[in-house]
């Protein structure tokens, strides 16, 4: 339950502002016109569970793809967008831990971005939901904390690490949230 809501919040995170993003002057990149076909394609076929394989390649070309694009386009300016990419390409294929270093990347790379504090999120969210790294999500919740204080996000993490929620179980949560309701 925890990993569908998790794809769809990064989905939802990664496409409110990406999804036109492709100007003019760009359309002729064929190898970044590529990840962005890649993209569409699971941003289209992610809600059909019946589907999880093909989106899981998919996810996994979209990784490879990134890797080879950043490889080879070091300073391009299309890079930010890329390793977004490349994270979401990881995510949705299992590759946990390559999803949590692009978003790293990311973010240290692009510290200034309106979107700096969405990576860090997503890489704190992975460790904590996806991979079970309690400590190295709370670091990874106070570092957001720490370098975007006034974010919304930031203000949010901030109160949800401290109350108790990051220690209750899935179940626990499901209970809490619908004794709220």
């Amino acid at each position: 339950m925890r990993f569908i809501i998790s794809v769809f919040f990064l989905i939802g995170l990664l496409s409110c502002e990406t999804r036109n993003e492709v100007s003019d002057s760009f359309k002729d990149n064929t190898a970044f016109n590529e990840l962005v076909a890649i993209e569409r394609t699971i941003f289209k076929e992610v809600v059909d569970v019946e589907n999880s394989k093909k989106i899981s390649k998919k996810g996994k070309d979209l990784l490879k793809l990134s890797q080879a694009y950043i490889a080879s386009n070091p300073s391009d300016t299309l890079l930010e967008r890329v390793y977004e990419m490349a994270a979401l390409g990881a995510e949705i294929g299992g590759l946990y831990n390559d999803a949590v270093n692009y978003l790293y990347l990311a973010q240290r790379n692009f510290p200034k971005s309106e979107k700096a504090s969405i990576y860090l999120f997503n890489r704190a969210r992975i460790l904590d939901d996806v991979l079970q790294k309690k400590k190295q999500s709370i670091l990874a919740y106070q570092e957001l904390i720490d370098l975007y204080p006034n974010d919304s996000i930031s203000i949010s993490m901030k109160a949800y690490l401290e109350s108790d929620l990051m220690q209750k179980s899935e179940a626990e949560l499901l209970e809490f949230f619908n004794s709220n309701n």
